[in-house]
């Protein structure tokens, strides 16, 4: 699933590459990356990168609509895709953490935000 989600950025991982970046961020070794370890992990990879372009990349891989925001049904389902089944209290305190408008959503800038704010 992590992959996919690598590949739909515009990355062309393997799969050796694939698992030397869980390893590098499962801090709990359970085999799954948890949202915000994979926003760390993400966030990383962007430094070293254009990071404007990437997270730009990255939301469109969450705002499945193209309309602009992050749902709470496009976040569960990416996350669910990467392995990661999320209570809707966990949907919740994330979309509640990121959305600075308080509109139900998260809009690219709050996204950006949020990347940056977890280097």
């Amino acid at each position: 699933m992590l992959g996919r989600l690598l590949r739909q950025c515009g990355e062309n991982p393997s799969e050796s590459e694939i698992q030397d970046l869980i390893n590098d961020v499962d801090s709990d070794a359970s085999g799954f990356l948890h949202f915000p370890t994979f926003l760390n992990m993400m966030s990383k990879k962007y430094v070293e990168l254009n990071a404007e372009d990437e997270i730009r990349e990255a939301f469109k891989v969450f705002d499945s609509d193209g309309n602009g925001y992050i749902t709470r049904r496009e976040l569960k389902i990416v996350m669910m895709n990467m392995g990661e089944k999320l209570s809707d209290e966990e949907i919740e305190s994330i979309i509640d953490d990121s959305d600075l408008d308080n509109d139900g959503q998260i809009n690219y800038e709050e996204f950006y935000i949020m990347m940056n704010s977890v280097k």
